[in-house]
């Protein structure tokens, strides 16, 4: 009995018997929530945060000349 999707195939949280070790509904996780977040075997892409600047202690270091 298997209950793995073809996106599931690599991940480290595979069974013996083709079962996934921390969902009982693979399938369901992956539409649901847009993928699996216990997948080992690939890592999401991030939107990187920008760092918030304070404009007055930016303006501070561009007086210094500090960049």
């Amino acid at each position: 009995m298997t209950n793995l999707i073809d996106k599931c195939a690599g991940c480290g949280n595979i069974g013996e018997a083709e079962i996934c070790k921390v969902y009982s509904d693979p399938p369901r996780v992956w539409t649901r929530l847009l993928g699996c977040p216990m997948r080992s075997h690939s890592k999401s892409v991030g939107v990187e945060e920008k760092a918030f600047a304070d404009p007055l202690k930016a303006s501070k270091k561009r007086a210094r000349g500090v960049r």
